[in-house]
């Protein structure tokens, strides 16, 4: 029933009373195992009365799956059939009629055995009894179509209060539950189950299958609001997911009351739930954006800040505290003024008020002097907002330094560029003219600006570009000192000589893409050089000459030694020789103690004669080859000196360039006499090989040896031995070595080439 307003207002419930239609029946007999039935055309049996009083309790019992009910009774309005009884099983014979205008059948069962016996006797009896058992039932139906014709009334109000509540429950999108809490039976409305995916038929409603289908995160929360509002009679509201029949979760909004018996104790519990998972869907997602929003904020580069009315840092990102240089704890709940107490004067705070008050939003670019000392720049966008004002900072500070440095650089470069000596040109990748320095124009003989946009071999042709193309395509610097280069518009400057250095420019992504091309004029040094080098091979040439010329003064000088002194003192030495013996034959007496000294001192003066000679040129390396002369100075100095000697020479045979032989002799000389001289040895080894890579000579000793930076010179400057050994050895394009150390002997190492390019060291002067 429905209240005045259209609301729900309760249920009127009419009912019939089965024992007003048993007192029809109990003042006829018809006989043992009759039945007299009232059906409704839903199948539910509305009243019975039989002989059997026990079989009668089945009033509310559902006939409609029968195959009586659905062969017989419902296709047509009366008629007549012989069945088996589905409820005591007795064979009878039926009359039914459909009561008009009402849903009810009226159906009477007589007993197949008890109107055959006695039939004939109880005949017309029989005919009597059921035509008044007729009038009977026609006076019942009467009587039963008043009751049924207010409970049709009563019934039809019910079915629209039903519609009503229907339309209600379908407007509102809302399901009605109603759970009873001493019995756990549980209702849940066909909208309800809609909501789950399931038709009214599918679902089974009760308390356990619930808490099944809740979410396993939802449980203790329901099952606590559950109990808090049977405990304290609170409304109940809460919001949980159920399983749905697809497998997925809804999210639910349940709304209840409990409702309490007479004795204050919870008996039920009602309600409705609604179906939210859109609504929540759309909250979560909300949230989600709000979370990547402040995520997103928080990881700007731009500060984001909004500042209330009072100057209170309402809020911050993580940029805009970094811009403050201060922590988000730091700033958010304070003012301005308490952080920064100065900022009143600054031209930030000016642009913050003007915006504050004029409710116009303002950018600007400016710095700021922070309390510690550091001065920070920034963009800053300032827009008014409801809660006062919101600012959009980005910290310039890092490009002004880098701008203000390119400055610089930019200044330095251009000074660079202007004033260096060397020659500086920037490139393109393509060896495009970008910039030259002055000194590289003037020394080009062209204007700075000729060279803008030509490409460098389109005006200077060379075949440096073939040069430079392997250290482009690794991307490698590029050097070379004195190049050559002559200039097409200048053949009479002649051949021009300039170090070189190409550096590849890299971009961000590893390409080539500029060059850096330093030149410098090295023209006059190379030709130093030149003068340089013409000037040592005259020296080399000269001291060669000199060389020469020593030897041969000392081949002259040891000749005339040997032939004219060393012959006259040796005729002298045979006359004093002829006088002894014939003063010792005649018979005169005198001293000959004057004779004999002067023979003693013409025979040691020939021996030095001699001896000097040999050094100076020795007569056996020209006549029979240095094997001989050198074994010959050996044992000559090793007598002299009482060192034990050791020679072990190696020859092929063949008499070797005489310059080579003359080198070779006169280091081992020198080498024997420093040895003689300064390393109180004992013992010498004295080597002579030859092989496919030259001459090797080897002079060694065991004597005190020698410190080579530091004995060397007495004075400051070289021995003169040495210097001799080095300059006859350069001079046939070999090597000398000298190992020593104090208390280890010296070995003497001199590698003679076999087919030396040097001057003819014994030519004649």
């Amino acid at each position: 029933m429905n209240n005045a307003d259209g609301s729900f207002g309760g249920y009127t419930v009419v009912g019939m009373d089965p024992q007003y239609f048993s007192r029809f029946y109990d003042e006829f007999n018809l006989g043992p195992d009759s039945v007299l039935t009232l059906i409704g055309r839903d199948g539910v049996i509305r009243a019975r009365r039989s002989n059997d009083a026990a079989r009668d309790d089945v009033v509310g019992q559902d006939m409609s799956s029968s195959h009586l009910f659905s062969a017989q009774l419902k296709p047509a309005g009366h008629g007549k059939f012989r069945a088996t009884s589905p409820i005591d099983g007795v064979k009878r014979h039926y009359n039914y009629r459909s009561i008009k205008a009402f849903p009810l059948i009226v159906l009477v069962g007589t007993s197949e055995a008890a109107a055959l016996v006695g039939f004939e006797e109880r005949k017309n009896l029989y005919l009597w009894t059921a035509g008044v058992a007729s009038i009977v039932i026609v006076a019942f139906a009467m009587v039963m179509l008043r009751q049924i014709s207010r409970a049709a009334r009563v019934t039809g109000e019910l079915r629209r209060s039903e519609e009503r509540y229907a339309h209600v429950e379908r407007g509102t999108n809302d399901g009605i539950w109603d759970r009873n809490l001493q019995s756990g039976e549980a209702y849940l409305s066909p909208r309800g189950k809609e909501m789950l995916g399931y038709e009214e038929g599918e679902l089974q409603v009760e308390e356990a299958g619930f808490f099944r289908r809740l979410h396993p995160e939802d449980e203790a929360r329901v099952s606590s609001a559950l109990e808090q509002a049977k405990r304290e009679g609170t409304p109940y509201r809460i919001e949980y997911r159920l399983l749905h029949k697809d497998g997925g979760y809804r999210w639910i909004l349940s709304r209840g009351k409990v409702v309490r018996n007479e004795t204050g104790e919870p008996a039920r519990m009602v309600g409705s739930i609604t179906d939210i998972t859109e609504h929540k869907e759309a909250i979560i997602a909300m949230e989600r954006s709000e979370k990547r929003l402040r995520q997103l904020l928080d990881e700007m580069l731009e500060g984001y800040a909004i500042i209330g009315f009072d100057w209170t840092y309402l809020y911050v990102n993580d940029a805009a505290a970094r811009h403050a240089h201060k922590r988000r704890a730091e700033l958010t709940g304070r003012t301005m003024l308490e952080l920064y107490p100065d900022i009143e004067r600054s031209e930030i705070f000016a642009a913050f008020r003007r915006v504050m008050e004029q409710r116009a939003p303002e950018r600007l670019e400016v710095s700021f002097n922070f309390p510690d000392g550091a001065i920070g720049w920034y963009e800053i966008s300032v827009q008014p907002v409801p809660e006062g004002i919101f600012v959009l900072s980005l910290d310039t500070t890092e490009r002004k330094n880098s701008a203000r440095h390119i400055e610089e650089q930019a200044r330095l470069l251009d000074r660079i560029f202007r004033y260096s000596l060397d020659s500086i040109v920037l490139l393109d990748k393509d060896y495009n003219f970008i910039r030259v320095s002055e000194s590289y124009a003037k020394a080009c003989q062209r204007e700075v600006s000729a060279f803008s946009g030509r490409n460098h071999f389109d005006l200077y042709p060379s075949e440096l570009k073939q040069e430079l193309e392997p250290f482009r395509r690794e991307k490698k610097i590029y050097s070379r000192s004195a190049r050559p280069f002559v200039f097409p518009e200048h053949p009479e400057w002649g051949t021009t000589y300039w170090d070189l250095g190409l550096v590849p420019i890299l971009d961000q992504s590893g390409e080539i893409e500029l060059f850096l091309f330093t030149l410098k004029d090295v023209t006059v040094q190379v030709r130093a050089d030149e003068q340089s080098l013409d000037y040592i091979a005259q020296l080399k040439a000269l001291s060669a000459r000199m060389l020469t010329v020593q030897e041969e003064e000392r081949r002259a000088v040891a000749r005339e030694l040997h032939d004219e002194i060393g012959q006259g003192l040796t005729a002298v030495k045979i006359h004093l020789q002829a006088m002894e013996q014939a003063c010792q034959g005649c018979g005169r007496s005198f001293s000959t103690e004057n004779l004999l000294q002067a023979l003693l001192t013409t025979g040691t003066i020939l021996e030095q004669v001699r001896n000097l000679s040999l050094n100076l040129r020795p007569m056996q390396l020209d006549d029979l080859g240095l094997p001989v002369a050198l074994r010959s100075l050996v044992q000559r100095d090793a007598a002299t000196a009482g060192w034990i000697a050791h020679i072990d020479e190696d020859f092929s045979g063949e008499r070797l360039d005489s310059n080579l032989e003359l080198a070779c002799y006169r280091v081992a000389q020198e080498a024997l006499t420093n040895v003689m001289r300064h390393a109180a040895a004992s013992e010498i080894w004295v080597t002579v090989r030859q092989s496919d890579e030259g001459l090797l000579l080897t002079v060694r000793d065991n004597g005190r040896g020698f410190e080579p930076g530091i004995d060397r010179s007495a004075a400051g400057a070289p021995h003169l031995g040495l210097l001799g050994m080095e300059e006859r050895v350069r001079n046939l394009a070999g090597q000398l070595k000298i190992r020593t150390s104090r208390g280890e002997g010296t070995e003497v190492q001199a590698i003679f080439p076999l087919a030396p390019a040097a001057v003819d060291l014994a030519a004649p002067a």
